[in-house]
């Protein structure tokens, strides 16, 4: 019993294919950071023209971390076709376009964004619960131009689905595209929802940080100075939300103030170029 027992363990790890085996330690290499090791083993194995999806997904999310981004969508538009009815696949590949497009000339750039918005659409069609490509899809509405695909309505109509699926995401996605429609009194609703329901989640800061520069914006220091203190109190470990209020504290003239929050800022990471350069600013 003991002896059959034993062969019959061993079938999994008897299946599997030098390939795969090959496949399992470029994954290791990429979940390692070991990125460009990783990408020669990948590429060694796309070169013998295997049929595995996860090979052509796995490559493509290393190359994304390359900032190489034509390989990326190369190797994850064959991905999609191996797997066509992946959610995910389509997710990531969506993200390809998109930084493929932002870092195109101007004629490539038309091509691409629409590849982007029609890969978020397909990932949501295959599963209406992948709430990352509905938020890519919503900020793909509000942010690209009208010719691109570009709909303001369509953004706030995303954002609601997700708010039905993820309050707490969907509400931070409707009081950023509320601020950039200029519709103050709505986005201050979302945002009194969201503390009200997760005033301690520091996962929210980051509507803070875009309400005090909108408020900036709007010749108005005092209350983004407001809003970036949330955001501290929200964060207090991180650099960005006091360097932030340096910027708030700035605005107001208070020059003091900004110095000690540019100073925290680098306590916490003393290679936050920003805050350097301003406290250098300051000096002088």
């Amino acid at each position: 019993m003991k002896a059959r027992f034993f062969i019959l363990f061993m079938i999994p790890a008897i299946l599997i294919s030098q390939p795969e085996k090959e496949l399992l330690k470029a994954i290791r290499l990429y979940e390692g950071n070991n990125y460009e090791q990783a990408k020669d083993k990948f590429e060694e194995l796309i070169d013998k023209e295997l049929k595995l999806d996860s090979l052509y997904y796995y490559a493509g999310l290393n190359y994304l971390n390359l900032k190489e981004y034509e390989e990326a969508v190369e190797v994850l538009e064959t991905a999609v076709k191996l797997k066509p009815k992946d959610s995910n696949y389509y997710f990531i590949l969506g993200n390809a376009y998109g930084l493929d497009a932002k870092n195109s000339s101007v004629f490539s750039q038309l091509s691409l964004a629409k590849k982007c918005k029609n890969a978020y659409l397909k990932a949501v069609e295959l599963n209406p619960e992948n709430i990352n490509a509905q938020i890519s899809l919503a900020n793909y509405y509000s942010q690209a131009p009208g010719i691109a695909g570009g709909d303001t309505e369509k953004s706030f109509e995303t954002a609601k689905l997700v708010v039905k699926k993820d309050e707490k995401k969907g509400r931070i996605l409707l009081a950023n595209f509320y601020l950039k429609e200029g519709e103050e009194k709505k986005a201050e609703n979302e945002i009194k929802i969201l503390e009200s329901k997760f005033a301690n989640d520091s996962t929210i800061l980051s509507i803070y940080n875009t309400y005090g520069y909108y408020l900036l914006k709007q010749n108005r220091p005092k209350e983004a100075v407001e809003k970036f203190l949330q955001q501290v109190k929200l964060a207090p470990n991180n650099a960005n939300a006091y360097d932030s209020l340096g910027d708030g504290y700035l605005a107001t003239g208070d020059k003091k103030s900004a110095r000690n929050a540019f100073k925290k800022a680098l306590e916490i990471d003393p290679d936050f170029t920003a805050s350097k350069e301003k406290l250098n600013d300051l000096k002088e």
